[in-house]
């Protein structure tokens, strides 16, 4: 029963019984803890009060700006936005954003079957990224909270820096502990994942 469970991303799909982590020296590669991925395309002005109130936030009018947390929003186009979660369901986030919308002119669709996500995580994340995409990686530029469409390896794909999680001195602590390392997140389309996985591994290999 649990197994019919498991939530399935597109990367267990894609690779089946086959390694779905990448490892090598400062740098893990595997599926982002995302459970559901819902387009919004339409008329974004006229439905910005609506998917604000999803996400707990006014979304932004600039391009490439990221809002909310849980769930948060990503500018794709002027007309389309993506809301993503890692903590909800699927077809609830596609329901109430449907709900929210009713009336606007906007059409709401739940890809979370049709886009895999990977996080690319550890000191040297930015150091594969580059290997293969000439968006400047510059860390005071490209900061937590802006996203790029972008190519890596010649394949389209969504990309934005993970926020290291903030770490606190608790009583008792001898000095302060270290954030974890982290990296980016990125969205494919899962018709091209097989190739840019492959990519990914054969890249990490190359880095030692």
């Amino acid at each position: 029963m649990a197994n019919a469970l498991r939530h399935e991303t597109p990367l267990d799909a894609t690779l089946g019984e086959a390694s779905r982590e990448i490892a090598a020296r400062g740098l893990t590669i595997s599926a982002a803890p995302v459970v559901a991925q819902v387009a919004v395309t339409g008329d974004m002005a006229a439905a910005a009060a609506a998917v604000g109130a999803i996400i707990n936030q006014v979304p932004p009018a600039q391009p490439n700006q990221i809002a909310g947390k849980e769930p948060y929003l990503l500018w794709l186009a002027p007309d389309k936005r993506l809301i993503v979660s890692e903590g909800g369901n699927r077809f609830d986030l596609r329901d109430r954003l449907s709900s929210a919308l009713a009336g606007k002119l906007a059409a709401v669709s739940d890809v979370s079957d049709g886009i895999a996500v990977l996080d690319i995580l550890g000191p040297r994340a930015r150091e594969i990224i580059a290997m293969g995409c000439g968006l400047d990686l510059d860390p005071q530029l490209f900061t937590p909270g802006l996203s790029a469409r972008t190519l890596l390896a010649s394949q389209p794909i969504l990309l934005y820096p993970l926020a290291v999680p903030e770490v606190r001195w608790e009583p008792g602590m001898a000095h302060m502990p270290q954030p974890p390392n982290r990296g980016y997140r990125l969205h494919v389309d899962r018709a091209i994942l097989h190739y840019l996985w492959k990519w990914l591994a054969q890249s990490a290999t190359a880095l030692g």
